[in-house]
């Protein structure tokens, strides 16, 4: 998904014509859910960090690196060729969107810290090592 901010809310082809309908938010269920067994992608992770043994410290020593990665290639300009400004009309004025700013959110201080999202004994999964909800994708 390019824009999970813009991700449609779906009405199923069964659904009737008239009357009560559901609809399905796509981000949760083509994005953020496991369709085949049914459980929250976040679990997912989860699942497979226990099965091949990845710990909660090399979950977190990624996440810092991933993050440093980030910084230092916006720094040294090797983004300059990939990205396109958008230009943002607020009440304020326009707003030129040419930086992804995530790299700039990581807490180094607190990351480590913090509580498990997905499974609360002894889970691993947190908000910073885990994927962020976003628009757009970096190679």
């Amino acid at each position: 998904m390019e824009s999970m901010s813009q991700a449609p809310f779906l009405v199923p082809r069964h659904t009737p014509a008239f009357g009560h309908f559901e609809t399905r938010d796509s981000l949760v269920v083509d994005g953020l859910f496991d369709v085949y067994n049914k459980f929250p992608m976040g679990n997912c992770a989860e699942h497979t960090a226990k099965k091949v043994g990845i710990t909660r410290d090399e979950q977190d020593d990624h996440c810092l690196s991933s993050y440093t990665r980030s910084e230092d290639s916006w720094k040294n300009g090797l983004f300059n060729d990939e990205i396109a400004p958008v230009t943002v009309k607020t009440r304020k004025g326009d707003v030129v969107v040419k930086e992804d700013e995530e790299y700039k959110k990581l807490l180094k201080d607190k990351y480590r810290g913090l509580k498990p999202a997905f499974v609360k004994e002894n889970g691993t999964v947190t908000a910073a090592n885990s994927s962020t909800l976003n628009d757009g994708a970096s190679a």
